[in-house]
């Protein structure tokens, strides 16, 4: 069993002097991924934490996950996580283990903040030995688990007791800061950078323009240019297209879509445009990064 839940909360705040408040949530899941080896996504129900947090939080991002959805698995896995794990979150304060549809383990931990399920965490972990194998997925496992530890059954009490450290760091944060306010104020105060690669990564996959932006943090779209190359030191066509090819990488490893499919899915306009920014950025086809990629296991 962990040590003193106490332990982690000291460490994590006497860094506090010297870490961006805004950076606080982020820094302490970055903290226990490093730390456990585990993989972090958080479901905020509020809408308080999500705007603090990396934008690639809110899903499953693990390779495994990102077969599993493309090889039409996706329906189920949202149905588990958001339907029946949000019934067991309320039910189960303490968090819980669980088996997800592709057969991994997950730990959960539910986090209440005034008075209701405010958010849940995520803790990806590979399962025991058989369990991936029920996935009929022609990508390679062993690619897929890398970056995943393997639960013991003694691991479950210990990393869910990490993972109430982690939940109290969270709640002190939250009621300490004075940030418990409408998920719109909450993103006011979050860093610019972060609210803008948050907003396009969630839409990247469909039409989006610098308009569409504006529109969201409720500014022009020249002062919406201004501010993105300002906070992130690119211009948003740049950040877009990063985030359509970063998207692109991972199916073309982990899926056996088609490339057309892939461009299509990762929002570019048509095929021919996916090829020439790819070939652009990565300095070869999209096929012989795949080839190039998958030939390295």
């Amino acid at each position: 069993m962990a040590g003193p839940r106490i332990d982690l909360i000291d460490c994590i705040q006497c860094q506090n002097a010297c870490v961006d408040g805004h950076a606080e949530p982020e820094m302490a899941l970055q903290a226990i991924e490093h730390l456990h080896g585990l993989i972090l996504t958080v479901h905020d129900l509020h809408g308080d934490l999500a705007p603090f947090l990396d934008p690639s939080r809110q899903h499953h991002r693990h390779p495994l996950c990102t077969a599993v959805r493309h090889a039409g698995g996706e329906p189920d896995c949202i149905a588990f996580d958001i339907d029946r794990t949000r019934e067991l979150a309320r039910s189960s304060p303490d968090g819980f283990a669980k088996l997800c549809p592709a057969g991994l383990a997950e730990l959960v931990m539910p986090i209440s903040h005034r008075g209701s399920l405010a958010a849940v965490i995520f803790a990806g972990v590979v399962g025991p030995d058989g369990l991936g194998e029920r996935i009929a997925l022609s990508a390679r496992r062993s690619e897929e688990r890398r970056g995943l530890r393997r639960l013991q059954p003694a691991d479950a009490d210990a990393l869910l007791e990490v993972l109430r450290q982690l939940r109290a760091r969270l709640l002190l944060w939250l009621d300490g800061t004075g940030r418990t306010r409408s998920p719109v104020e909450s993103q006011a105060m979050a860093r610019r950078d972060v609210v803008i690669r948050q907003f396009i990564h969630q839409f990247h996959d469909g039409p989006l323009s610098i308009g569409d932006l504006a529109r969201h943090l409720g500014l022009s779209p020249s002062r919406t240019r201004t501010l993105v190359r300002e906070s992130c030191g690119a211009t948003f066509a740049e950040l877009l297209t990063e985030t359509r090819l970063a998207a692109a990488d991972d199916l073309l490893v982990h899926t056996d879509l088609a490339i057309a499919e892939v461009a299509v899915r990762c929002g570019f306009a048509t095929p021919p445009h996916f090829f020439r920014r790819f070939r652009a950025s990565r300095g070869c086809s999209p096929r012989a990064f795949r080839g190039r990629r998958r030939s390295r296991d």
